[in-house]
């Protein structure tokens, strides 16, 4: 083994010594460094990834887009069946908020 210091992120190839045959040459080029759009996808995913749980809710808003997206496309009409649901159960109408009555009919509050 030579005594020379080598940089730590040169690869290192062993190949055993070949018997009566051609010497092995092996050539190892530079490793290329990542583009600047994959640098920027990478640091957008190790982003993304760390703030994943907050972003759960906008990602499955966005995956039910989507889907309703797509079964208006399959079968338009399909607002038709659901819309009288909704009416039918009081429970998936959205409620409007509470406000105090000021004026006529007003509780004095005694």
């Amino acid at each position: 083994m030579s005594r020379r210091i080598r940089p730590s992120a040169a690869p290192t190839v062993r190949i055993p010594r070949q018997r009566g045959g051609q010497p092995v040459i092996v050539v190892l080029g530079p490793e290329q460094e990542p583009t600047l759009t994959a640098r920027a996808v990478a640091a957008s995913g190790r982003w993304l990834w760390k703030h994943r749980r907050t972003w759960a809710p906008t990602g499955l808003a966005v995956v039910l887009l989507a889907v309703t997206g797509l079964v208006h496309l399959i079968e338009p009409r399909t607002a038709w069946v659901l819309a009288p649901i909704r009416c039918l159960r009081p429970e998936l109408r959205p409620r409007a908020p509470e406000r105090p009555v000021h004026g006529v009919g007003a509780r004095s509050g005694k």
